[in-house]
């Protein structure tokens, strides 16, 4: 009986110890299968985060294209505006300053020719002038003289 209990405890153990190393590989593989379940679960997220990430990175693009256009087609505007209103102008200034220029140029040549009406009534009364004291001088009678200093 001694034997066969060491022969019964040697197979039991034999068989626990297989059991063992059986139950070992199953958690081993067990817990390679949820680790890797584990892995996929991150890579999914890790997706999905990607994913929702570049939508919203294309959405916010795609706003601040819009943004621009807006903002360029209305300073495209309100320079058209302000071009229109600096042309209106303009054309405002012209038809007050043409008058005005007008004006000046006729001035201008009254003056010149006020100028002109001065400079030949001066030359015609300087030689009417030398003509009077010519004539004076020949109606002149030599009178006395004035005493010559000594």
């Amino acid at each position: 009986m001694g034997t066969e209990v060491i022969a019964l405890g040697a197979s039991f153990l034999a068989s626990v110890f297989a059991f063992g190393v059986f139950m070992w590989r199953v958690f081993v593989k067990v817990f390679e299968q949820f680790g890797a379940k584990i892995d996929q679960q991150f890579v999914n997220l890790d997706d999905r985060f990607s994913n929702r990430f570049e939508t919203l990175d294309r959405k916010i693009d795609d706003r601040f294209e819009t943004l621009d256009r807006k903002i360029d087609d209305r300073f495209e505007t309100l320079d058209r505006k302000i071009d229109d209103r600096f042309e209106i102008l303009d054309r405002r200034i012209d038809e007050k300053i043409q008058p005005i220029e007008a004006k000046v140029d006729k001035l201008d040549a009254k003056v010149d020719g006020l100028a002109k009406d001065h400079q030949t009534l001066a030359r015609e009364l300087a030689e009417f002038r030398g003509e009077v004291r010519g004539r004076f001088a020949e109606l002149s009678l030599p009178g006395p003289q004035a005493p010559a200093p000594t």
